[in-house]
């Protein structure tokens, strides 16, 4: 009992960090559903932007389908994460339910909204798990939860990544791990998001390793 007090302190500091990125992300969520519910009126007037009596219709015509392609690049990022959230759920509540540990789907619904967060996101999921742990059965159960979350992100970062990422955007799943670790190392891990759109647009737009004009290069469908 006196460790789960000794880490309240630290709980409840990341508690109001995962509190404000969950305020972030609402906003998003409310500025993105304001663009859809008005998406023919908002295509309507930047598609006037290409009029020939347009002062940027030069500019319009060069950068419009790359931004357009960019913009789908970063859309099947966004399937992919949330297929990557989903297995690391599973991965992780099978995990829970295997070391016996009480309230394993709140616990897996929590891990489901934390696989979003860059890094935090790993650090405020285990932290209940661990004190829960800790308050029910000690801290051998601790390093079990501990080891479990390890080996989960370890699939999750050297399996998982490389194999979904690569199916969504047409990519080696030697690059996904480069174009990630390369990332990481300059700009960091906040940044991984954009690590595989920013790669592809570089190797389809700007290196050309297709003949396709930007244009029309395609991304394979999403799945039903």
């Amino acid at each position: 009992k006196g460790y789960v007090l000794a880490a309240l302190p630290t709980f409840n500091k990341l508690l109001r960090g995962g509190t404000e990125v969950f305020y972030q992300l609402m906003v998003s969520l409310l500025f993105s559903s304001i663009c859809i519910y008005d998406k023919d009126r908002i295509t309507r007037g930047v598609k006037l932007l290409g009029n020939d009596n347009s002062l940027v219709r030069t500019a319009y015509k060069e950068l419009a389908p790359r931004i357009s392609f960019f913009g789908r690049l970063v859309g099947k990022s966004l399937e992919a994460q949330l297929l990557i959230a989903c297995w690391n759920t599973f991965l992780t509540t099978a995990g829970l339910f295997v070391l016996r540990i009480p309230a394993a789907a709140a616990l897996s619904i929590l891990v489901f909204f934390c696989s979003f967060i860059p890094l935090a996101g790993v650090i405020i999921s285990t932290l209940p798990m661990a004190i829960v742990a800790l308050s029910e059965a000690g801290l051998m159960k601790v390093f079990q939860i501990f080891l479990m979350v390890f080996v989960v992100h370890a699939i999750e970062a050297y399996f998982l990544n490389p194999q979904i990422y690569s199916s969504k955007l047409q990519l080696h799943p030697l690059l996904v791990l480069m174009s990630l670790y390369i990332t990481e190392k300059l700009v960091g891990v906040t940044a991984l998001f954009l690590a595989v759109p920013v790669t592809v647009f570089i190797i389809k737009v700007i290196l050309r390793d297709t003949q396709d004009d930007p244009a029309v290069i395609s991304l394979p469908p999403s799945s039903k």
